[in-house]
Parts: structure tokens; C-alpha cells; sequence
């Protein structure tokens, strides 16, 4: 990974004319995400639908900045007291001066002062800058490059993390990847398409996108995967209506890939989602076989209803259960199944640290007692999905989590209670290709300082024979 300070030109190049109509919602945007309105994702999406006569340029602008603001305001907000001690704007009352962040954000970018200082007066029209006030607050964001961190309590003020979140990850790394992976989490996430081998080949898809003006590229690990090299529409490209791909992850594609799931199997996907998984699988599985997605959320199993039929991935059968663990064994289509999957993918919920890049305030709303308690909802989850597997099917277990308490200790905690499975080697189901790549060990590990994906754990264990 290379080592530049990420905040650096972290918005994208928008024509300044669009600053000054555009701060207003910026500011307003974040307002709503600070009072914990909603998700930052959420809170933008419905502002923008609110909002239809906002243009695609004015979107792109008030997205970058509010996701650039939200993920280094911490970076920011210290770089903008070392100035206001110095150097004043009037005007402004007190309470008010984080809506001066955006600001610098931009003029990290790039933006022109004299610009940002414009918009600012027409916002408040009151606002009177010192003459060296930019200057003075972009030199103090540029004196906390993350990369340049010493310890964990100072890598989260210069990474904008939570300061349990460097120290977890310290606990669990060491301190040089911990600074490492706290600065990727702070990157933008690539965007990755799935091929839909029921469609058609990768290399099919790869050519109709190029020829259509499409920069893309195939994926390093993934076999199915296509990286954008550049921001597009993804539903307005060719072979989005026909269920020619869909997106997915690059590392959540290898989840689907390490479950070895074949042509003619039964398949559980214990905790389906929107399904993104069990559409990979029914690829994989060539639509021979059955993969039942269980999950407790119905608007959830409707996306995968249609997503399937656009995929044309027609042995998926949907099965919503009780979001209480103890009451699933009790479900008529879970009791059928015990004994009789020959795999079943518990890609159990967590923490969601390893997709900070996508949703930069996951890590904001997570505390180490919410991780203690995924922690103990997974093992729930493997004591009662584990039930399904056959004598020598397998069990797999994965989450898009970066903490270890969430992903080594437990699944070998819950290996330790379980008499009639023993662990198997992932990259036993991962092409040799590319298995020393993502693998160590037992497991399957993807970070995105490393591996250019969201972070990943998979482990796979196998129910034995029997006496």
C-alpha cells in the first residue's frame, strides 16, 4: 500500500461553480448524521430523493464531501482547533465551527481558498475570515498524516477511528498493521461486479463493457470478479437488466468460493441477507441442486427474490425464520433439513469493521460491547445451523469483520465444544492459484490494505463420519 496521506484529494474533481450551490446540503447532511438521525447512507440517499432536481455533477459533489468530512472529522476537527487558537473567523458563533470542516476537506482536494471562502459568505453571509485562516488549517491537517503515527491513541485522532478501535486492532496485529489497515479503512472502496456464470463467461462481459466505454479490469483473486477504474452508474451499464452480474465484494465473491458448493448439492445459507451470497452459490452450482437462504428479515428475502429472477438463478429457495436463534430448530423447513446439507454458510452478522470503507460510520456505531455480543450471537448461530450438516458435509463460517474476537476465537471456541467436527483448511476449496495469496493457515483472510477488498475471515469445518 502506498504510503500518501489518504485525505489528500479525497474529493473528487467537481467544477468549483458547483461549491456554491451545493454547501447548504452539505452542511445539512451532516447535521442529520451527527443527531443519529440514520446511517450516513441512508440519510443521503433519502436527501437526494427528496431533492430530485439535484444534478448527477451536484450529487457527486455533496456525496464526496459529506463521506470525506464524516471520515476524517476527527483528523479535521483537531487540525480546526490548533487553528481557531490562532487564527479567528468572526461571526461564527462557537457551537458552530465543525461547519467550517467541510471546507478544508476541500481545499485538501485541490478546491481554490478564495472559492471555499466565497461559498462560505453566501452561506453566512456574516463570516469574515482572517487572510492566512485555510492556510493555517490546511497546514495542521497535513501535520497529522496517519502514516507518520507513533502509538494507537495517536493513529485514531490522525485516522479518525474510535480510540478502541487503533487499540483492538494494535491487540490484534501488532501496531505497524494496525496503522496499515486503520489508514485503508479510510480509503474509498473499489467498485466490484460479480460475473453471473449462468449468463454468460467473464471474458464476454469484460469485452461488452469495454466496448461500450466501460474502464474495467478483472479481479486478482476472485474468478468471477471485474473491477471498475472508475466511477459509474453501475445499473445504467450493459448486462445490469439482463442479470448478467451483479455487485459484490471481491472478498465477499471468495466467501461464496471457499464453500467448495458443486453442481447437484444441498446448500444452507443460514444467513442470506439480500442474498448476494446465495446467487454466487447458484452460479457456482449451475442451477443443479438446491440452496435454501434463510433469514429473518422480509424485505431482505423480497431483494433476493428479485435479484434471483433477474439473475436467473432459479434454485434458491427463500425461507424466512424467527431472528431469535433458539426458535429457528422449531421452523418446519429447518427441521427437514437436519442431517441432510452437504454445506451450509453461517456468514453470520457482526461488527461490519471490515467494510468501513463502505459505510464510514460503521465504526462510530459499534462499541467493544457490541462486538462481545456479535461475538456471542455467532456462536448461537454455529450451534444451530451446525445441526444441518451431513456426515462429512461441511460447515462455513464467515464474517466481514476485522476483529479477531469475532473471527478466530470463535470459531476455535466453538470448535472446542464441538465433539463431531473437526477444522479443514480453506484453501482446500480455493484454486491453488490464488489460495497462498488469501489463505493462512486454516483460514481465508482478506484486508483491504492487502488485498484491495473489504476485510473478510472464513473458516471451514467438516462434520465427521461418525463411530
Amino acid at each position: 500500500m502506498e504510503k500518501t496521506d489518504p485525505l489528500v484529494g479525497a474529493i473528487g474533481a467537481v467544477r468549483e461553480r458547483h461549491i456554491i450551490h451545493n454547501l447548504g446540503h452539505i452542511l445539512e447532511i451532516n447535521a442529520r448524521v451527527e443527531r443519529g438521525d440514520s446511517t450516513l447512507e441512508k440519510i443521503t440517499q433519502s436527501y437526494f430523493r427528496s431533492r430530485p432536481k439535484l444534478g448527477s455533477s451536484d450529487r457527486a459533489l455533496i456525496g464526496d464531501v459529506v463521506i470525506a468530512t464524516y471520515r476524517w472529522k476527527k483528523r479535521l476537527q483537531n487540525a480546526l482547533l490548533q487553528t481557531l487558537a490562532q487564527e479567528r473567523p468572526t461571526g461564527l458563533p462557537a457551537e458552530e465551527t465543525d461547519r467550517l470542516i467541510p471546507g478544508g476537506a476541500l481545499i485538501m482536494s485541490g478546491y481554490d481558498a478564495g472559492v471555499v471562502t466565497s461559498v462560505y459568505r453566501r452561506v453566512f453571509p456574516s463570516l469574515g475570515f482572517p487572510p492566512r485562516f485555510w492556510e493555517q488549517f490546511v497546514s495542521g491537517v497535513l501535520s497529522l498524516n496517519p502514516w507518520e503515527s507513533a502509538d494507537p491513541d495517536q493513529l485514531a485522532v490522525r485516522a479518525s477511528l474510535p480510540d478502541w478501535v487503533t487499540r483492538r486492532l494494535t491487540q490484534d496485529y501488532g501496531f505497524e498493521r494496525a496503522r496499515s489497515l486503520a489508514i485503508a479503512l479510510q480509503t474509498e472502496a473499489p467498485i466490484t461486479l460479480r460475473n453471473n456464470d449462468v449468463r454468460q463467461y467473464r471474458e464476454e462481459l469484460i469485452a461488452e463493457l469495454l466496448s461500450a466505454g466501460v474502464a474495467v479490469v478483472p479481479t486478482m483473486f476472485s474468478p468471477w470478479g471485474i473491477r471498475l477504474s472508475e466511477r459509474r452508474e453501475v445499473r445504467r451499464l450493459p448486462g445490469f437488466v439482463s442479470g448478467a452480474f451483479d455487485i459484490q465484494d471481491e472478498g465477499s465473491q471468495l466467501v461464496a468460493l471457499a464453500t467448495g458448493a458443486a453442481s447437484g448439492m444441498v446448500v444452507v445459507d443460514a444467513c442470506a441477507g439480500a442474498g448476494g451470497k446465495s446467487l454466487a452459490l447458484g452460479a457456482m452450482m449451475r442451477n443443479e441442486g438446491t440452496i435454501v437462504a434463510f433469514d429473518p428479515s422480509e424485505a431482505k428475502l423480497e431483494e433476493l427474490r428479485v435479484r434471483a429472477a433477474r439473475a436467473g438463478v432459479r434454485n434458491v429457495r427463500i425461507q424466512r425464520v424467527s431472528a431469535d436463534t433458539e426458535d429457528v430448530p422449531h421452523d418446519a423447513v429447518f427441521r427437514r433439513l437436519v442431517g441432510q446439507a452437504d454445506v451450509v454458510l453461517v456468514d453470520a452478522p457482526c461488527s461490519g469493521s471490515g467494510t468501513a470503507r463502505r459505510n464510514p460510520d460503521i465504526l462510530g456505531r459499534i462499541t467493544p460491547e457490541g462486538v462481545t455480543r456479535y461475538a456471542r450471537m455467532q456462536r448461537r448461530l454455529l450451534e444451530t445451523y451446525s445441526r444441518l450438516v451431513r456426515p462429512r458435509g461441511r460447515l462455513v463460517y464467515a464474517t466481514c469483520s476485522l476483529f479477531q474476537e469475532e473471527n478466530r476465537e470463535v470459531a476455535e471456541g466453538w470448535l472446542r465444544d464441538a465433539q463431531d467436527f473437526i477444522s479443514i483448511p480453506v484453501h482446500h476449496n480455493i484454486p491453488a492459484g490464488i489460495a497462498p495469496s488469501v489463505c493462512k493457515g486454516a483460514y481465508l483472510n482478506v484486508f483491504p490494505d492487502i488485498h484491495g477488498t473489504d476485510g473478510f475471515f472464513v473458516a471451514v469445518f467438516e462434520r465427521k463420519a461418525g463411530p
